[in-house]
This record gives structure tokens, C-alpha cells and sequence, in this order.
């Protein structure tokens, strides 16, 4: 039986091009929603190492702990300032 004038339902020979162009945009969805996701997601750090404090917020933990007394506390303080 014939199908209109290409005889494949009218894409004739051609059918295959229709076919790569829709894989060809679902790839282009798909590299898209990826590009946005770690464009989303790049400034956080997902390494698993642990946050690292700085310098005098470590000092003002171990004062706070009670590991170091007021002196040394403003000694070191002093230090690291300079």
C-alpha cells in the first residue's frame, strides 16, 4: 500500500534526519540542565574535608573552652593582629 507520495508516510527517505535532529535536541535539553546545575551548585565546596577556621576564631574556641587563660589569650591575640 502506498503512503502518499514518499511512500513512508510522507518522509520518504528522510525519516532518519528526523530522528537525529530529536535526539540531537534532547541532548542539547539534557547538557543544558547540566550546565545549570553545576553552574548551581559550583561555589559550595562538596570535597568532605572540614570547614577550617580561622586563626583567632580557634583562639577564641580554645578560650572559651577554658584551655587558655585571659593573658595568654590577649597575648596571642596581639600576635596574630600583627
Amino acid at each position: 500500500m502506498m503512503y502518499g507520495f514518499y511512500g513512508n508516510g510522507g518522509w520518504g527517505n528522510y525519516g532518519w534526519i528526523m530522528m537525529l535532529g530529536s535526539s540531537i535536541f534532547w541532548l542539547l535539553i539534557l547538557a543544558a540542565v547540566v550546565w545549570l546545575l553545576v553552574r548551581l551548585f559550583q561555589g559550595r565546596a562538596f570535597t568532605g574535608e572540614p570547614h577550617r577556621d580561622n586563626a583567632q576564631e580557634i583562639l577564641r574556641a580554645r578560650f572559651a573552652r577554658g584551655e587558655i587563660d585571659e593573658d595568654e589569650f590577649h597575648s596571642l591575640s596581639e600576635k596574630l593582629k600583627s
